[in-house]
């Protein structure tokens, strides 16, 4: 009788550990590679945003002119 009690109490701690221990161990692995990734991405990211506001700008002055009808007011 206290062999199956034993059976069943490390089935649950297995069961237990399967649900909300694994889950646990990929969530840290996860968030250090994406610390990692994070810190190898800045440099490339503020220059992503430089260019992205050079092309924002380049866009405007050539369609703005576009925008504006040509209408003669007299």
């Amino acid at each position: 009788m206290r062999r199956i009690v034993n059976l069943a109490v490390l089935a649950g701690l297995l069961y237990l550990g399967y649900t909300y221990g694994l889950p646990w161990l990929q969530q840290l692995k996860q968030s250090s590679a994406d610390d990692e990734e994070m810190s190898s991405a800045t440099t490339a990211s503020t220059e992503c945003v430089g260019e992205a506001r050079y092309a924002s700008e380049a866009l405007a002055s050539e369609l703005l002119p576009l925008a504006r009808p040509r209408a003669d007011r007299a």
